[in-house]
């Protein structure tokens, strides 16, 4: 009786596997099937431009965007994530 609930455990446990690496082995979709890919510029377009201002933990923080460049000013220092 034990011989037969582990050949039963045994085949499901295979079966089970088999599932998981057939569902593993489907092909996987580039993003821009699923999400619209905008045009790519080169850049800044003018409207985005200028002083963005936010709050961030009660401190101010404002973002300048220029034509080719980001920068932001935090606390007094100034960073240029792009």
């Amino acid at each position: 009786m034990k011989k037969f609930f582990k050949l039963i455990i045994t085949v499901f446990a295979g079966t089970l596997f088999g599932i998981t690496s057939i569902q593993a082995a489907t092909p996987v979709h580039a993003a821009d099937t699923y999400y619209h890919v905008g045009k790519i510029r080169h850049q800044t377009p003018t409207k985005w431009r200028g002083n963005w201002y936010s709050y961030v933990n009660g401190s101010m923080c404002v973002t300048h965007i220029n034509r080719y460049s980001v920068s932001q000013s935090y606390k007094g220092k100034k960073t240029h994530p792009f």
